[in-house]
């Protein structure tokens, strides 16, 4: 059996599906290995509360949105913030109380020993020497540091305050790990780079402070250094609305590191700059004007098209600013908003009646195949295919069974669905 399988390959619907919170170091080499790892990110403050929101619901206790914003500053998981809820609950329900208060939140917060996260700000914009740095810990996960310089006349001396040089963290196994922060030797590099641009560094001396006492990557934050070092010496404050990440080189490239979602930086007062980003607009059409400044457009377009951003783009093209109120998706892909049911309707008439065929699901293309061909494709074979590449709806012997994609002259068995 063990030779077939090097031989033909397993059958493309041999799948096995995991979940954990472990740490990826936790898990065996040998099984990580051969797994396809998908990671999601931290939630965000206001998907957290209504994770709090939810947990009150199913225990019969109110919560308010005010309250709940208030649980999700303390919790860092919704496994943290659920604990916070129910402990919540029980304390509301030994005073015979049917809803959790802010008093009941900041009572469990205290025993639970929970610090209250606070949002980050960015700086005033009126200060010299002061700029917001992006500190990015993860894909398109990140918050706002503020890193701040002072220039006074001196001989070139450098100093880096305000940041962890080392920390250990333990991978609990009883292993101890030591990692170190290079933002002194970024810091040089920023000062070399300054220099060659014509920026007289040798003539003062820096003082580089992180307030926060954070482990600083040194290549994120060096373009955050050589900026606030340059806004020192000319005294010349930063735009309070900017904020940057990337490492900067001893020549003055800058290189880029990764980012942080735009409408994460917007919430925090942070103007993005957003790269353009080719998308299909099949039509564009004014349905109605609502108000004086009000309008209703019906849009088609291809998928990844952010759609505030295009209300953003036609309101500049006309000399304003437009921020968009409301969004239905009226049709994707062979669905459309006049064959769809509502929620009461099949509860009433339940929902085996509006079933359709999987295969009606999708607009493409049909393959079928019979036989050894079949098969092989079944235990994950490639075939020679001289159709154009895409994919397609695969079937075998008449009936249904997933999506196929034929690339380099080849077919292959992408998604079992049946």
């Amino acid at each position: 059996y063990i030779h077939d399988i090097f031989q033909h390959g397993l059958p493309a619907d041999f799948r096995l599906i995991g979940a954990t919170t472990r740490s990826p170091a936790d898990i065996p080499p040998a099984l990580r290995s051969r797994c396809m790892e998908i990671f999601f990110r931290p939630l965000e403050r206001e998907e957290l509360a209504q994770v709090a929101e939810n947990a009150a619901q199913r225990a019969g206790c109110s919560l308010s949105r005010e309250d709940a914003l208030l649980t999700a500053s303390y919790a860092d998981s919704a496994r943290t913030a659920v604990n916070l809820v129910q402990l919540a609950v029980a304390t509301a329900r030994q005073e015979r109380r049917g809803g959790i208060t802010r008093a009941d939140v900041e009572y469990v917060a205290a025993c639970s020993r929970r610090t209250r996260l606070g949002e980050p700000r960015p700086t005033r914009g009126d200060v010299p020497g002061q700029v917001n740095a992006l500190a990015v810990s993860g894909a398109e996960v990140g918050t706002i540091l503020r890193a701040e310089a002072v220039a006074r006349p001196g001989h070139g001396k450098l100093r880096v305050t305000g940041v962890v040089a080392q920390e250990e963290v333990s991978d609990g196994r009883g292993h101890r790990l030591r990692r170190s922060g290079t933002a002194r030797d970024s810091a040089e590099a920023a000062r070399t780079a300054l220099s060659g641009m014509g920026v007289p560094v040798e003539r003062y001396d820096i003082h580089v402070n992180f307030p926060g006492g954070a482990l600083v990557d040194g290549p994120s934050a060096g373009l955050a250094m050589a900026v606030a070092m340059r806004s020192a010496i000319a005294g010349e404050p930063v735009a309070a609305d900017a904020a940057m990440t990337g490492e900067i080189s001893v020549t003055g490239a800058v290189l880029s590191v990764g980012g942080v979602r735009a409408y994460k930086l917007a919430r925090q007062g942070v103007k993005a700059e957003l790269a353009p980003k080719a998308v299909r607009i099949d039509f564009i059409d004014c349905v109605r004007q609502v108000s004086d400044d009000s309008f209703e457009f019906l849009i088609g377009c291809g998928g990844g098209t952010y759609i505030r951003s295009l209300a953003r783009d036609i309101a500049a093209r006309c000399g304003t600013c437009a921020v968009m109120t409301s969004l239905i998706r009226e049709k994707s892909g062979v669905f459309c908003i006049e064959n769809s049911v509502t929620r009461a309707r099949l509860q009433e008439e339940g929902w085996e009646k509006f079933l359709i065929p999987p295969q009606d699901a999708f607009s493409m293309p049909e393959l079928f195949y019979e036989g050894r061909e079949a098969e092989r494709l079944m235990q994950g074979q490639r075939l020679a295919c001289g159709q154009p590449e895409g994919e397609y709806k695969l079937f075998f012997g008449g009936g249904f069974y997933g999506i196929a994609e034929v690339k380099d002259g080849c077919v292959r068995a992408k998604v079992k669905l049946i």
